[in-house]
């Protein structure tokens, strides 16, 4: 699933409050080939997920921001990535 910049910006703008959390994929699911290349394994990730900036970690609702530059990473902050 490749997102186009306006598809994107929908994901980014989601809200946390009126969002189903049924609906949403707990990243406990989600798995991910670390031996392929970074984006792939970033395509594999928003195939899975749907929504990069709006998923679920152990049934708990995450509205992840992503700040361009920032050091730490994604797998950093998350145990299941």
């Amino acid at each position: 699933m490749n997102l186009n910049q306006k598809e994107l910006n929908l994901c980014r703008e989601a809200d946390l409050m009126g969002c189903d959390p049924e609906a949403l994929v707990d990243l406990k699911d989600v798995q991910i080939d670390t031996t392929r290349p970074v984006a792939q394994r970033m395509e594999d990730f928003v195939r899975q997920v749907g929504n990069p900036y709006l998923f679920r970690v152990d049934g708990l609702i995450v509205k992840a921001v992503y700040l361009p530059g920032a050091k730490r990473r994604l797998t950093d902050a998350l145990p299941y990535c």
